[in-house]
């Protein structure tokens, strides 16, 4: 019995792992700079906050490769600053882009 209940136990803590692995995507915005190499695009983070607002300071500074149905429009941004908004996905180190837009630099008031 007690030899069953090992198996079960040590079962049940492998399965606890594989399911904390297997965590849920994150929903983020990023801002950043778009920059495109062999056709790949990827976003230079700035700055980021998750779905809930909650800055994500752990990504300030990485490249995002950026994957999914957007890969085009995003590669069209070459060099300009923008914000997408998608899941992060692979560790966080690409984001599947649902919107991307730039982000035009306030104007200097006149005088």
């Amino acid at each position: 019995m007690k030899k069953l209940s090992g198996v079960a136990l040590a079962v049940l803590f492998v399965a606890s792992i594989c399911l904390s692995a297997m965590a849920a995507d994150t929903v983020a915005t990023v801002t950043g700079t778009v920059s495109v190499a062999n056709n790949v695009p990827s976003i230079k983070v700035e700055s980021a906050k998750g779905a809930d607002g909650k800055a994500i300071a752990d990504l300030a500074g990485k490249s995002l490769t950026v994957v999914g149905a957007k890969v085009a429009d995003v590669s069209k941004m070459n060099g300009k600053k923008v914000e997408a908004t998608g899941t992060l996905k692979e560790n966080n180190t690409q984001i599947d882009v649902t919107s991307c837009k730039e982000v035009v630099p306030p104007a200097a008031p006149k005088k």
